[in-house]
């Protein structure tokens, strides 16, 4: 990380009508940071505020080893640089080694079944056994029986957050994503301050099937988070698995209709799970 190169790139958030998108569509190339930054400052766009800012930032994840990331970075996840709206800085605590090792997310609605949920926790433990790291959320529900099974195989995960690290959302689940920090990542695009909101989650939802090599669909109903991080994974081109809906792992109507879109496949075992990412540096085990 080059502090100059991030404290210019935290500025650059702040200017108005500047997402994730449109400024990836004009930085994409590090050559053009310093002439955007500039032209910015000569037309406060950026002001000595953002600058007191960004360097309170900087301070602070000094002080809480929290790491940031910047794109130009080579340890940035490559497959989440291909998406339409990558973050030109992440900010991650933990083993930064595991956004280079394979990755697969699971997720699903909070309220789950119980069969879906043992399935899920079952699921990720025969996954991190196979050498991936399990990618979710930290949300009730499915998402936080995926980072157990993978912590309870002695396997790797990686929570990503829709908040700043200092506002862990769900507050039920503090305990656990604070130790996913210590045993495994944490992985958000927001700094200090930024508590949970819808958008941000929404922002969740694209890192955590752009870091990942393939998405499980655990269960989803009509409409919700799970629906929309199907939708996001297929806009990225994502890898998208759900399980059979003859395995009554419940809620599945709005598995049913992702079926029926036609883009996913459809799985009843870790082996047809294996079989859709058709790993070339894993081992094939059968369950």
């Amino acid at each position: 990380m080059e502090k100059d190169t991030i404290k210019k790139l935290l500025a650059l958030k702040s200017l108005k009508g500047y997402g994730n998108a449109k400024l990836y569509e004009v930085l994409a190339s590090k050559n053009n940071l310093e002439e955007f930054f500039q032209k910015a400052i000569q037309t406060n766009q950026i002001t000595d505020n953002d600058l007191m800012k960004a360097e309170k930032i900087i301070e602070y994840c000094k002080k809480n080893s929290v790491k940031m990331i910047s794109i130009y970075d080579s340890i940035y996840p490559s497959t989440l640089k291909k998406t339409s709206s990558p973050p030109m800085v992440l900010f991650a605590r933990g083993n930064l080694e595991l956004l280079s090792k394979p990755k697969i997310a699971i997720v699903g609605t909070r309220k789950s079944s119980k069969e879906t949920l043992d399935w899920v926790y079952q699921k990720s433990k025969e996954l991190s056994n196979e050498g991936f790291v399990i990618v979710s959320g930290g949300a009730l529900g499915v998402d936080i029986y995926a980072h157990k099974g993978a912590l309870d195989a002695n396997g790797n995960t990686i929570c990503v957050l829709g908040c700043g690290f200092e506002n862990i959302y769900p507050k039920e689940n503090r305990v656990l994503i604070e130790s996913i920090g210590e045993k495994g990542l944490l992985l958000s695009e927001y700094s200090l301050g930024r508590e949970v909101n819808r958008i941000g989650l929404i922002e969740r939802n694209k890192i955590t099937s752009g870091i990942s090599d393939g998405v499980i669909i655990a269960s989803t109903d009509i409409v919700g988070g799970s629906m929309n991080q199907y939708k996001i994974s297929k806009s990225q081109k994502k890898t998208i698995i759900c399980p059979s809906p003859s395995l009554n792992l419940e809620p599945n109507i709005g598995i049913k209709k992702i079926i029926k879109d036609g883009k996913v496949n459809v799985i009843t075992s870790t082996k047809d799970i294996l079989n859709s990412l058709k790993p070339k540096n894993l081992t094939l085990a059968v369950f």
